[in-house]
């Protein structure tokens, strides 16, 4: 899709320099993720072990084995087979990952906060990501849904605690000076702009909040005006 390793060859011509990453097969997948939560310091009973290690048996990449260990983390040992089970492929362990951060975070947070992730290509700072959200009417609407607090911007742990459910999945890089986030990996950029992005609303009002934030639209003495949502009336 992006082209990069026909790209890289070009500028890299020493074949030595590329490996290929394969897939770890399941007993290298199981002896990971039993490491992995053995140094977490969780189990799980051998019923939900099963559960796991058909799902491994199916798919055993290295951003899959990550993407279910962080999944049966979750996972209490009282909890029933019904409550614990796995996609089988890294799109749907993402998208079920998403679905989780959605129920414990709010959708319309969650959606918009990765959405304009996505849409900026080259990144964005904590603190824009923070400014965005804050200009954002459905946001600080689904936020603030009772009341009017004293200064209409998001609490700034609002982002800090979706963040830390998504352990290891945004990359830090520096552009034009500032330290920004990005997805670390493809796969998340296709299932985010999947999942988003196919409304053309929602599409739309992102750019357009990108636009008017990065253009100085609100600002240096310009207050953005809002409506009040009916349950602030």
């Amino acid at each position: 899709m992006y082209n990069l390793l026909p790209t890289l060859r070009k500028i890299i011509t020493a074949e030595k320099n590329f490996v290929e990453i394969t897939p770890l097969g399941r007993n290298l997948g199981s002896t990971i993720l039993k490491s992995w939560l053995d140094r977490a310091n969780r189990t799980v009973s051998d019923e939900q072990w099963g559960v796991v290690t058909e799902a491994i048996e199916k798919c055993n990449l290295p951003l899959y084995v990550k993407l279910v260990f962080d999944e049966i983390s979750q996972w209490r040992s009282y909890s029933s087979v019904k409550a614990t089970t796995l996609a089988h492929s890294i799109h749907a362990s993402i998208n079920k990952l998403f679905d989780r951060i959605e129920m414990q975070h709010g959708k319309v947070l969650v959606a918009r906060a990765l959405g304009y992730i996505t849409a900026a290509k080259g990144g964005l700072s904590e603190a824009e990501l923070e400014d965005l959200l804050s200009l954002d009417e459905k946001v600080l609407n689904d936020v603030y849904q009772y009341h009017l607090p004293p200064v209409r911007r998001i609490p700034p742990l609002l982002w800090t605690r979706i963040r830390s459910d998504l352990p290891h999945y945004f990359s830090e890089r520096e552009a034009d000076g500032i330290n920004v986030i990005f997805w670390y990996h493809r796969q998340f950029i296709e299932a985010s702009k999947e999942r988003y992005f196919r409304n053309v609303n929602f599409v739309s009002e992102v750019h357009d909040e990108l636009a008017e934030y990065f253009l100085g639209t609100w600002g240096g003495g310009r207050e953005k005006p809002f409506i009040y949502s009916e349950l602030q009336r």
